[in-house]
C-alpha cells in the first residue's frame, strides 16, 4: 500500500518552475549613423598617376596578364621597365588602342 501511495502522489504533484529574477530587457535599440569623410580634392601634393601596373594595364585591356607579358616580351606593347617590373604610360597605352596596336618604334623603347 505505501507503494500505491507513493506512485499516487508523484502522479499528482505538479511542478511549476518560475525563474526568481526574469532576464533583463535589452536597452531600445539606437540607430547608429555613420558617416564618412568626403574625397580631397587632389592637389599638387597629390598628383594623378600616370603609370599603371601589368595587372592593371592587362584590366585595361581586357585581357590577360600573360598576354600583357609576352606582348612586353615580343615589344609589341609601349612599356616601361624598371628592374624586374614592367609599366605602362596611361596616356601612351590609350594612344596605342586607339592606333589599332601598332605605334612608332620611338613610342616602343
Amino acid at each position: 500500500m505505501l507503494n500505491r501511495m507513493n506512485q499516487r502522489d508523484m502522479t499528482a504533484t505538479i511542478y511549476n518552475f518560475q525563474p526568481a529574477d526574469p532576464a533583463p530587457t535589452p536597452p531600445a535599440r539606437r540607430a547608429i549613423i555613420v558617416t564618412k569623410p568626403l574625397p580631397q580634392p587632389i592637389s599638387a601634393a597629390q598628383p594623378v598617376r600616370k603609370t599603371i601596373d601589368v595587372k592593371a594595364a592587362a584590366e585595361q585591356l581586357g585581357v590577360s596578364t600573360t598576354t600583357i607579358y609576352q606582348l612586353c616580351r615580343e615589344k609589341q606593347i609601349p612599356h616601361i621597365r624598371i628592374r624586374a617590373r614592367l609599366f605602362f604610360h596611361t596616356d601612351v597605352l590609350d594612344e596605342w588602342l586607339r592606333s589599332g596596336g601598332t605605334l612608332s618604334s620611338e613610342a616602343l623603347s
